[in-house]
């Protein structure tokens, strides 16, 4: 498993995230269910349950762009709460393979989405994050319908 992240300082206090994955197993015999490499969920590609693309290999991207209402301290009690909010808005995408070969730019499964932190620890930067996904892949959640999550988490995505 390789697991590859970036994160680019963009303007004051906003982040650029950027995280690349590539799962690579290889057995002589067929691969439990448990152990084939998965995508989606809360960490991965948010927007698709669990579990819903799964084979042998996995290839995934993700990018997020972090948007935190930091500012200057002000001496304003509504600005106590507003400093601690920040946004987020997102896109993904994976695929899951037998064989390497199968690999395809075309074949990517995406999801989209944006989200709200809520800042609960300034030195440790420990965000509450709430966002929402949606997968842009058809009938990812039966005829005419699209797969799309709501997550509630302690800390960031990646």
């Amino acid at each position: 498993m390789v697991d590859a992240r970036k994160y680019i300082n963009t303007f004051s206090n906003q982040t650029l995230a950027l995280r690349g994955m590539l799962s690579l197993q290889d057995s002589d015999e067929p691969m439990p269910m448990r152990a084939l490499s998965r995508t989606n969920g809360h960490k991965l590609v948010r927007g698709y349950f669990r579990g819903t693309y799964q084979d042998n290999h996995m290839a995934a991207f993700e990018a997020e762009y972090r948007l935190p209402f930091f500012k200057e301290e002000s001496s304003s009690k509504l600005w106590q709460v507003w400093k601690r909010l920040g946004v987020v808005a997102f896109i993904s995408g994976a695929q899951t393979m037998h064989q390497m070969h199968e690999f395809a730019f075309d074949r990517f499964n995406l999801a989209a989405g944006g989200g709200l932190r809520i800042l609960m620890n300034k030195s440790a930067r420990v965000n509450i994050r709430v966002d929402y996904a949606f997968g842009l892949t058809k009938n990812s959640d039966g005829p005419g319908r699209k797969q799309k999550g709501l997550y509630f988490f302690l800390a960031e995505a990646f």
